[in-house]
């Protein structure tokens, strides 16, 4: 655990962490406003204790909140700040519990062939809190999951992954993007933060079984990232990696996972039975759709006998297409259609100086957003859409 503090005051400092001697608790002491922004950065807070008579208060505040960090308020009653930190400190501890619990179910659960709901989940994951927070954190809403596979080789899953990812954040919506953990890292070679190569990832740390600090994953766009970083020797993968690689973005309000071709690999069916949405990407080539007919029969199977929300985009859509004959020959009709996009748009977000979202592009994107609105009008109503504030840290 590891705690903020940021009382002016050294004597009340002292006092109120001297009442607490627990070794899994870490305190860091900081009062400069630019040291804090910084620290934030890259760090991950359980909860943070401001001083009401800090002179940036309001500013900390609204920091704090953008990093979904816990806050309590001091206001000079010790025995109040230091009741409210023991609740926390007690909640802390009992959460890590239901996790493990948590991870123990779902495996439990799997070899018994039992789909776990997501509702059920949320009942196990989530206790009473009594922890005076008086400045609640700001969700739009509650975690949801978000699986990108691909009908035919090369779809579009990444694509359809990476845009939607991106309309998602303009709606000042916290969302993470994971690839596949098997096969070549894409996303990763894709672009480069800063022109510099990824060095984190949630799927190391989680197959190293270490704990995963998602502040430390690399964000562009509002749009936060977890590649597979390259690696000489493959991953042996297991369900219970998935599991947790699953658990450990539970903390933003949407985690889309392109899975691709790879729905075959460990623990794969296990995250889209977890999912809100399965969207299968379908590339309108008539050869390769009768090519993956056996695939196409899996993904109704999973929609109508274990009724998975399964939907299907139809990608690289274009005015040359029979909407009506392709729909009766393929049987289903789709959530959306997303447009087919000249290739000279395409070629200079890939070739830009920085890599850009196709969707930040004027000539595109209106047509990008009403394609995407069918999938995340039930995520995110037009009507939350908010205008986005003048923001105090320049690294996001």
């Amino acid at each position: 655990m590891r705690f903020l503090c940021t009382i002016n005051s050294q004597p009340s400092i002292q006092r109120i962490i001297g009442e607490f001697s627990d070794p899994a608790v870490e305190w860091e002491i900081l009062n400069d406003f630019e040291e804090i922004r910084n620290s934030l950065a890259v760090k991950q807070y359980d909860l943070a204790i401001v001083d009401q008579k800090n002179e940036y208060f309001d500013q900390l505040i609204e920091l704090l909140e953008h990093f979904q960090t816990p806050i309590l308020i001091f206001r000079g009653t010790f025995e109040d700040i230091i009741e409210s930190i023991s609740q926390k400190i007690k909640f802390l501890k009992e959460q890590e519990q239901k996790e493990e619990e948590y991870i123990k179910s779902l495996a439990a659960s799997r070899k018994k062939n039992e789909r776990v709901i997501i509702k059920e989940v949320e009942k196990i994951v989530e206790v009473p809190v009594e922890v005076p927070v008086e400045i609640p954190v700001y969700r739009q809403i509650s975690n949801r999951v978000i699986c990108v596979v691909n009908l035919t080789s090369r779809a579009g899953s990444t694509f359809v992954a990476l845009n939607l990812a991106r309309e998602i954040a303009k709606y000042d919506t916290s969302v993470c993007l994971t690839e596949a953990p098997m096969g070549e890292p894409y996303l990763a070679n894709l672009f480069a933060l800063d022109e510099k190569p990824v060095k984190y990832s949630a799927i190391e740390e989680v197959y190293f079984n270490r704990r995963v600090e998602p502040s430390l994953l690399p964000s562009l766009k509002d749009v936060t990232f977890n590649v597979r970083i390259y690696r000489d020797q493959p991953y042996e993968w297991k369900v219970e990696h998935t599991l947790r690689l699953l658990y450990s973005t539970m903390n933003f309000n949407v985690s889309i996972f392109d899975i691709g071709y790879e729905v075959n690999q460990p623990g794969m069916l296990d995250l889209m039975r977890q999912a809100s949405s399965v969207l299968v990407i379908v590339d309108p080539f008539v050869l390769d759709i009768l090519h993956e007919q056996n695939r196409l029969k899996y993904f109704v199977s999973l929609r109508e006998e274990e009724e998975l929300p399964i939907h299907f985009v139809f990608n690289r859509w274009n005015d040359g297409i029979s909407e009506n004959l392709f729909i009766e020959s393929f049987g289903y009709e789709p959530i959306t259609k997303i447009p087919s996009i000249e290739s000279r748009y395409i070629y200079k977000t890939l070739f830009s100086n920085r890599y850009k979202f196709l969707g930040d592009m004027k000539e595109v994107s209106q047509q990008l957003s009403d394609a995407f609105y069918p999938i995340i009008k039930n995520l995110v109503p037009k009507e939350t859409q908010r205008p986005k504030k003048i923001k105090l840290w320049p690294f996001r």
